[in-house]
């Protein structure tokens, strides 16, 4: 008889696709790590077939899977791959991402003015993958920020009573039955995303900064911060180890470890020791994508945040226990 502990119960029945998220996310770092120390190719085409299924479960994996291109670079570069092999490689992990994105942007190219929900709603596919999520944002961050009010507004959204009393509204409230909204519906449609992409691409102080504003959240080290989250979503759950993604002791953990990379790698430089090398380098690589991701997770939608930034601090906190695991390895092991 398998006994589930009653938090990863709570957990795996509440975080959805999530789930198979951390589940891919775990044997990829496995897989490129036995790459790394075998060199044998059945490695690398498991860890390819995983990732190709790992950007098409979230499209918002999409995004972490593409930046594996650099890994692939390096192994290119070191010669652990040949050159046909990193196009291939490349090639499909672009095809994945180009194909992710597809389906999350053109399920349907308008919304249609009736009682109709979305996809995320009642299972009526009527408007694209990411149109609900935007009507979060347009109801819960456009509406109660003047600057990007405004300049939405002067891009050319429409701007009305309808729209305004909309304010704090999730996107299956009223969003795709009101009459009076069909302009802005016509505008998110063609201009929406669009717009609002520039405006955080053109503002990269209000972009970082909202992640820095709203560390708690998307790093999810404040159960303090949490409370609502935890008591609705996952009743039962209890952090109670060191990969819990919620207490603030924990995240002290991870502070002395990032300090000790610090120092391992200033000695390293000091004593000329070669541990960044061809084992070290992809893995250290892992950890520059993660703030892609939190970018994208966290302007991608105002409703849910905690369970979608969920992927944010777990693989931070894997991507560093993994870092110093191997170079625990370079510093002591017997050819050093």
């Amino acid at each position: 008889m398998i006994v589930i502990h009653p938090s990863i119960s709570a957990w795996t029945h509440h975080v959805l696709t999530e789930s198979l998220t951390f589940t891919f996310m775990v044997w990829i770092f496995v897989f490129l790590y036995e790459f790394l120390m075998s060199r044998e190719k059945k490695n690398i085409y498991i860890l390819l077939l995983i990732l190709v299924f790992y950007s098409t479960i979230r499209d918002v994996n999409a995004y972490y899977v593409v930046s594996f291109i650099a890994i692939f670079i390096i192994l290119f570069y070191y010669k652990y791959i040949s050159k046909l092999t990193f196009i291939v490689v490349g090639s499909i992990l672009i095809l994945s991402f180009l194909f992710s994105n597809y389906t999350a942007n053109n399920a349907r190219n308008t919304i249609e003015n009736n009682e109709k929900m979305t996809f995320q709603a009642n299972g009526k596919t009527i408007a694209s993958r990411w149109m609900f999520p935007f009507m979060n944002i347009m109801g819960h961050v456009v509406l109660n920020n003047p600057v990007l009010f405004e300049y939405m507004k002067k891009e050319g959204m429409p701007v009305n009573d309808a729209l305004l009393k909309h304010k704090n509204a999730w996107g299956g409230q009223g969003w795709y039955t009101d009459p009076d909204l069909q302009d802005i519906r016509d505008w998110v449609v063609e201009s929406g995303k669009y717009t609002y992409m520039k405006f955080l691409i053109t503002h990269p102080r209000y972009t970082f900064g909202r992640i820095y504003l709203h560390r708690h959240h998307v790093f999810h080290y404040s159960m303090v911060e949490q409370k609502w989250f935890y008591r609705n979503y996952l009743p039962g759950y209890k952090a109670d180890n060191i990969f819990t993604y919620s207490t603030i002791k924990n995240m002290t953990i991870y502070k002395i470890l990032f300090f000790v990379l610090l120092v391992i790698i200033f000695f390293s430089l000091i004593l000329r020791k070669t541990i960044f090398n061809i084992h070290t380098i992809p893995i250290l690589i892992l950890l520059l994508p993660i703030g892609l991701l939190a970018i994208v997770t966290y302007h991608g939608d105002a409703v849910d945040l905690f369970r979608h930034t969920l992927i944010v601090p777990f693989l931070i906190k894997t991507t560093m226990f993994m870092l110093i695991y191997v170079l625990g390895n370079e510093l002591f092991s017997k050819k050093n």
